[in-house]
C-alpha cells in the first residue's frame, strides 16, 4: 500500500511539476527562459517534443498538490494551504458524495514535504522523498522505461503490446 501510494504520488507530481515549474523563488535566467519556451503560441507548440518539454523542466520540483482515486468511488486531495499539508477525501454512498477530513500524521508529513521530482541534465525524471531516490525515469524519445514487476497478464487494462 505504501508503495502505491508513492508510485501515485509521482505520477501526480509529474503533472504538477509540469503544471508549476516556477515554484521556486528565486528563478535563475536559464529558469526565465525556460518558462518563456513553455509559453509558446499554440500553433509552435504543436511541434515540442518529449526533449523540448524536458528541457524546460530541467531543476528541482517540490510536490505542491496531489490528487487520487481509491477504488470505485473514493477521491482524496493532498494540498497546501498557507504552507501547510492537508487532506481530505470523498467517497460515494448510497449514490451521495460525503466528504471528510483526514488527520496526517508525521510519517506522512514529511513524506509530502520532502518529496520532489528532479529532471536531470540527461533529460532522467527522478523522485525523491525523505532525500532518497524512489523512482527513475530515463530518458528515451519516443517511448518509456517502466518495469513491472509481475507479467502483464496479472494487471487489469494495462495497455497492449507492453510487457515487463
Amino acid at each position: 500500500m505504501k508503495r502505491n501510494f508513492i508510485l501515485f504520488l509521482f505520477a501526480t507530481s509529474l503533472l504538477v511539476a509540469s503544471c508549476n515549474q516556477g515554484s521556486t523563488s528565486d528563478k535563475s535566467e536559464k529558469d526565465k527562459k525556460n518558462e518563456q519556451d513553455i509559453e509558446q503560441t499554440d500553433e509552435n507548440q504543436a511541434g515540442l517534443t518529449k526533449a523540448n518539454i524536458l528541457e524546460a523542466l530541467i531543476g528541482e520540483h517540490k510536490l505542491q498538490s496531489a490528487n487520487a482515486l481509491l477504488g470505485a468511488n473514493t477521491m482524496v486531495d493532498y494540498y497546501i494551504e498557507d504552507g501547510q499539508w492537508y487532506a481530505s477525501g470523498s467517497a460515494n454512498e448510497g449514490g451521495e458524495r460525503f466528504g471528510y477530513d483526514i488527520d496526517l500524521d508525521e510519517d506522512e508529513l514529511d513524506k509530502l514535504q520532502t518529496m520532489k521530482i528532479v529532471v536531470d541534465d540527461e533529460l532522467t525524471v527522478n523522485l525523491y522523498c525523505q532525500g532518497e531516490p524512489i523512482f527513475r525515469i530515463p530518458f528515451i524519445e519516443d517511448g518509456m522505461d517502466f518495469n513491472l514487476e509481475k507479467p502483464v497478464e496479472d494487471y487489469i487494462m494495462m495497455p497492449e503490446g507492453l510487457s515487463e
